[in-house]
């Protein structure tokens, strides 16, 4: 069976962390959990609803995920790396829809080139106030991306055993209304860091695949590919 058949039994049972029902959220760091919770507590009333699609595909065979530099003339995390996604519209049905809208809207991929594998544990951006639901997906590739430029810098194609590999993150924090906030880091390149909470619905993926599918660091880029 293909990884990503795997992936998408996997998240079909997975108890995902809901902040609407508010319950422990399962991080592995104590102090991450606490923030999520205070932070999002204090914020009622002013929370919007939000969502993003992480998007994953084949690239010579090896298994992908996509991201996106956010351009600076956006309103919120300017030159941030993100996933595709934004605020959920009063036309929006679900926020699934949201997360295809906001794809097809911020790289030109199409809603019905894209296969829905699952959704993660809810995020919260404490900045913006956006309470954010991932979406899992398969899309096709090669495909022909079209950027909006209005939104988005540049299109990102990183090797999914890249975020794998213990070597490649580490655990370190940032300031915010004077707390120090706990985060993972990802550097793919000198000038792209990914964290915030890219770095954390990122960690959440990968634990998922190495306690689930007892992917290993050792020859991950052999699981991983497509067979």
């Amino acid at each position: 069976m293909q990884i990503l058949e795997m992936l998408g039994s996997t998240l079909k049972v997975y108890s995902r962390v809901s902040l609407e029902r508010k319950p422990k959220m399962r991080l592995s760091n104590t102090s991450q959990k606490n923030i999520f919770l205070s932070f999002y507590s204090e914020s009622e009333g002013k929370t919007k609803e939000a969502a993003v699609l992480v998007p994953l595909f084949y690239k010579n065979d090896s298994l992908h995920i996509l991201l996106t530099k956010r351009a600076q003339k956006v309103e919120h995390h300017k030159g941030e790396i993100s996933f595709p996604g934004g605020a959920k519209d009063i036309e929006d049905n679900s926020l699934e829809e949201t997360a295809l809208r906001e794809t097809q809207e911020e790289v030109g991929i199409l809603s019905s080139d894209i296969k829905i594998l699952g959704i993660l544990d809810d995020v919260f951006t404490l900045a913006s106030h956006f309470l954010v639901t991932p979406y899992v997906g398969i899309i096709p590739y090669p495909y022909n991306f079209q950027s909006n430029f209005q939104e988005i810098e540049e299109i990102l194609e990183i090797p999914f055993s890249f975020f794998l590999l213990e070597e490649n993150y580490w655990e370190g924090s940032f300031s915010y209304k004077e707390n120090t906030i706990p985060s993972y880091f990802f550097q793919w390149r000198k000038d792209i860091i990914i964290w915030g909470i890219t770095g954390h619905i990122i960690k959440n993926l990968c634990n998922i695949v190495k306690n689930n599918l007892l992917i290993t660091e050792p020859g991950c880029e052999f699981f991983l590919e497509k067979r």
